[in-house]
């Protein structure tokens, strides 16, 4: 009698003669109150090439302490976050692929927001309006996009676009090859915030904006063919760009 379970190679078979399985998908997720956890999952099966593509991924959340998880992988994915209140968390993955775009919202004090990109033209922006609040981003590949407009007192502001890892060690750390064509634009409005942008690569291009008093701005460019600019309204603030080959 012939068994009816599949073997590993007739299921692997069968899932690459439907790769649409994993497109366009959509998850909203909506929660109130305090402490609470979201996590959404898009990422279709990368060990047997089968990505998430077109897919939509939202998540609102009113209240205090709450975390949203976002993870993505393949073309033209959105993820979307929307946080209200005091000490939430947000974290957005993109592993892979092309032209996706993830954006966070937040309202409040005290919160945290934080994008990863791995893939090529892909845009990220956070906005986050009131104090104490902190957002990263970090970028790796080529012809990105990001952004991070701040509206309070006693922000911090951090992007890095610096490549791929080579896999070398150096140091403590590993080589990064750099990515090419990236722009990243940091806008804060108050007083004694902080904004820091490292580029590895060339032609990138770095913004950043701040009004206030006791700002602090940071620009690290390594390559050849970037462009900088920091521009401050108010008093007590400091400016550095630094720019090696």
């Amino acid at each position: 009698m012939r068994s009816a379970l599949l073997t590993a190679s007739a299921l692997v078979a069968l899932l690459l003669s439907c790769p649409a399985m994993a497109d366009s998908n959509v998850t909203h997720i909506n929660q109130t109150g305090s402490d609470n956890s979201g996590t959404q999952w898009q990422t279709g099966f990368p060990d047997m090439q089968i990505y998430s593509t077109n897919s939509y991924a939202e998540m609102i959340q009113n209240g205090t302490s709450n975390t949203a998880s976002q993870y993505q992988d393949g073309d033209s994915n959105q993820a979307f976050v929307v946080q209200f209140g005091v000490s939430n968390q947000s974290g957005q993955m993109q592993y892979s692929g092309d032209g996706s775009v993830a954006r966070t919202v937040q309202r409040g004090d005290w919160n945290y927001a934080d994008q990863n990109n791995s893939g090529t033209r892909g845009v990220a922006i956070i906005s986050q309006t009131g104090g104490y609040n902190r957002a990263t981003q970090q970028q790796r590949g080529a012809d990105d996009t990001t952004t991070i407009t701040q509206t309070g007192d006693r922000n911090f502001a951090d992007v890095r676009q610096d490549g791929h890892s080579t896999g070398f060690p150096y140091g403590s750390d590993y080589l990064y090859h750099g990515a090419d064509n990236n722009r990243s634009e940091i806008v804060q409005t108050g007083t004694d915030n902080w904004a820091t942008n490292w580029q590895l690569g060339s032609n990138h291009t770095a913004l950043i904006h701040q009004s206030g008093t006791g700002n602090s701005s940071q620009v690290y460019q390594m390559r050849q063919g970037n462009w900088a600019e920091t521009r401050q309204i108010g008093t007590g603030n400091t400016s550095v760009v630094q720019q090696n080959p």
